[in-house]
């Protein structure tokens, strides 16, 4: 089993039964933000640290895994390109997955927007307590956009999404029954991850599901 505390959480629980109730609409972009600096020491980079939380809620919010990836960086240096990345992930379909990781952001930001063709939401992390602000119509997700009037923000308050995730665990042990985050949603996720920091690395958007071509020397 793979640890991905988010799709434990009960605010993502509660966006995909919106989904699947048709509440949103047809999903046409989600805007995953995990920025902030960096904390010293640390050996991977903001991508491969942050980044595979998203992208597996991402792969279980549209039901596909993405068909291709493009990469862009605000580092000033090569060394620090993956610690302030944004990648754009294009699913069947034509609906587009935003992950921005890193990057100056002077506060810590762990947000997910999910926008649909008739509502949108966007989920705000507070450990314990999330919060979901509804809006009645898509939301921009240009920075100069006017970002509409929320209808209302839902509190969850939820048990320790950590907590959950180790209860699924020993439940599925216990029945049989599969883990939601298995062995080939790893590999999955580590897939686009990897594609990611080519993409990054040759200046290109990339294919999945074929064979990546070498990183620039």
């Amino acid at each position: 089993m793979v640890g991905h505390l988010l799709r434990h959480h009960p605010a993502i629980a509660r966006i995909s039964e919106m989904i699947r109730e048709g509440e949103l609409g047809r999903v046409t972009h989600i805007v995953c933000d995990r920025l902030g600096l960096p904390p010293a020491g640390r050996e991977e980079t903001a991508w491969w640290a942050l980044a595979p939380h998203d992208v597996s809620v991402m792969r279980a919010l549209l039901g596909s895994d993405p068909e291709s990836i493009q990469a862009t960086s605000t580092a000033s240096s090569d060394r620090h390109r993956e610690d302030a990345m944004t990648a754009i992930l294009t699913f069947p379909g034509g609906s587009l997955g935003v992950i921005r990781v890193g990057g100056d952001s002077p506060t810590k930001v762990r947000r997910i927007t999910v926008i649909g063709e008739r509502r949108s939401v966007t989920f705000t992390d507070g450990h314990l307590r999330a919060s979901l602000v509804h809006y009645d119509s898509p939301v921009s997700i240009e920075p100069a956009g006017a970002a509409p009037v929320p209808v209302h923000e839902e509190t969850i308050l939820g048990a320790e999404p950590l907590l959950l995730q180790a209860q699924h665990f020993v439940d599925c042990l216990r029945s049989g029954a599969a883990f939601t985050t298995d062995g080939e949603e790893g590999v999955a996720v580590v897939r686009v991850l990897e594609a990611g920091s080519r993409a990054l690395g040759l200046g290109q958007a990339l294919t999945l599901g074929s064979s990546l071509p070498p990183e620039r020397a």
